[in-house]
């Protein structure tokens, strides 16, 4: 596969700089040690693979990424949350704060249930465990869903667009 050949020249050739050019964002997760993202030629955000996933500079980054819960309250701004970080109700794994929902459908991904919830006019995405009960992924079923605050990812309401920002191979400038 092209990642292995990469991640060994990248491994045997410590200190040389490659760019290396991808849409799957799978992949330059896994080889890069610095991503730039980028949309219509402009640098959108940049730094490395981790740090960009779990606190994206924007909602654009975010969705981009990887799954991306959207929660959009009635005020203030809007909430980020990762599908693996939605807690829902089942013993051992009660949520905080639960809102409720219904489940509008679930399908088997191996590791993990991949859980459609809606809730409050829109659709939450949550990966629950194989082990999750049955209830828990029967379409029609109402149950609760929540999140831990630390996971919580904060965006600007009004961010509608990715607003190209100054950014250099090291940061923000």
């Amino acid at each position: 596969m092209v990642w292995q050949k990469c991640s060994g020249i990248r491994r045997s050739y410590l200190g040389l700089t490659v760019v290396f050019v991808t849409h799957d964002q799978e992949e330059a997760m896994n080889l890069s040690d610095t991503i730039v993202i980028m949309d219509q030629g402009n640098i959108i955000d940049a730094g490395r693979p981790e740090h960009l996933y779990r606190r994206p500079g924007g909602r654009f980054v975010a969705g981009f990424l990887g799954e991306c819960n959207f929660i959009q309250p009635p005020s203030g701004p809007v909430i980020g949350v990762r599908p693996e970080h939605i807690r829902i109700g089942e013993p051992g794994r009660q949520p905080p704060a639960p809102v409720r929902g219904e489940v509008a459908m679930a399908t088997f991904c191996g590791l993990y249930w991949k859980v459609f919830i809606a809730s409050r006019g829109q659709t939450i995405v949550a990966y629950a465990p194989p082990g999750i009960g049955a209830r828990e992924r029967t379409p029609g079923q109402v149950i609760e869903w929540g999140f831990a605050p630390q996971d919580a990812m904060v965006f600007a309401r009004d961010e509608t667009d990715p607003s190209p920002t100054t950014r250099t191979a090291k940061g923000v400038s």
